[in-house]
């Protein structure tokens, strides 16, 4: 129902169009901001929080918020907070900040698969998705307390081609390699999804 805007009256699929693309921007910005913390975080039972205006003039695009809340469990670190834990604190840090990113990135991914049911043209023939990956560095630099790597930015690994033309499951992705033969281990070459 979150993106069932009917009542608004005529123009509401325009409006429930813009709505999901803003939705999706937002949750981008959201997985990067975690994504680019330096340190894992104690956030237990913080929710994400999707909304809309409901009621946008004719012509005025809709008021969205991506909101986090509900932090009465949770705990913010900083490099000394952090390094003050105890190792096995540290790995439970680290276990449940990956959880936390996993289900925002889930919700994300739902997103942009609402986003691309809904309101893409259906004589598109194909999507194009950017690859990217976080070294598992950052997270061993963290439990070991070196600064210099975990600076280092999300990398681009390439992107991810989906042929929306082929009824084939499995067979519809290429991937196409941005930094050569080699980098991924496989050489990078064609691969399902």
């Amino acid at each position: 129902a979150f993106l069932d805007l009917s009542s608004w009256g005529p123009g509401y699929e325009r409006q429930a169009h813009a709505v999901a693309w803003e939705t999706l921007e937002r949750l981008t910005c959201l997985v990067r901001a975690l994504a680019a913390l330096p340190w894992p975080q104690q956030w237990v039972g913080t929710s994400v929080g999707l909304g809309c205006e409901a009621d946008a003039a004719e012509g005025r695009e809709p008021r969205v918020l991506v909101k986090l809340f509900d932090w009465g469990r949770s705990e913010l670190y900083n490099e000394e907070r952090y390094l003050k834990l105890g190792l096995v604190q540290q790995q439970e840090c680290i276990r449940r900040w990956q959880q936390y990113i996993s289900a925002c990135c889930r919700l994300h991914w739902e997103m942009a698969r609402i986003a691309a049911h809904r309101c893409c043209c259906r004589e598109w023939s194909a999507l194009m998705f950017e690859v990217c990956c976080e070294s598992t560095a950052v997270l061993r630099a963290a439990l070991m307390g070196s600064e210099g790597i975990v600076n280092k930015r999300t990398r681009v690994l390439g992107l991810a081609l989906m042929d929306l033309r082929e009824t084939t499951r499995g067979k519809n992705a290429t991937w196409l390699p941005l930094l050569g033969p080699g980098f991924a281990g496989d050489g990078g070459g064609g691969g399902g999804g």
